[in-house]
C-alpha cells in the first residue's frame, strides 16, 4: 500500500485491483486504532510505501516468525496467521 492509497480526512485505505487477491479495488474503512498506526508510520517513514522493513524496503509478506514466537510463548495451539483473517472478517460483518 502506498501513501497515495490512505485517506486520513474520511479515514480511508483503499486496496487496487492489482494488489488486491481477488483482483477487486475495494475501500477500507480505518478505525481509531488503525489511524493511529498509520500516523505514526508517516512520522517515521520517509517511503512511498505505508508498511516497510527497516530497509524502507517494501513489505511483499508477513514474516511469521514473531507471529509463531508469540504463539509459543502464550501457549496457543492449532493456530495459524490465516486464522486471524477469519477473526477480523468476523468481527467486521456484525458492524
Amino acid at each position: 500500500m502506498t501513501w497515495h492509497n490512505v485517506d486520513v480526512v474520511n479515514r480511508i485505505a483503499s486496496v487496487t485491483n492489482d494488489n488486491a487477491k481477488s483482483s477487486k479495488a475495494r475501500s477500507l474503512i480505518l478505525n481509531s486504532d488503525a489511524l493511529a498506526l498509520i500516523r505514526k508510520r508517516r512520522l517515521k517513514n520517509d517511503c512511498e510505501y505505508v508498511f516497510t522493513r527497516d530497509t524502507l524496503k517494501r513489505v511483499y509478506d508477513i514474516d511469521r516468525r514473531d507471529f509463531n514466537r508469540a504463539c509459543e510463548l502464550s501457549r496457543i495451539q492449532d493456530f495459524t496467521f490465516h486464522d486471524l483473517r477469519h477473526t477480523w472478517a468476523s468481527w467486521h460483518t456484525t458492524l
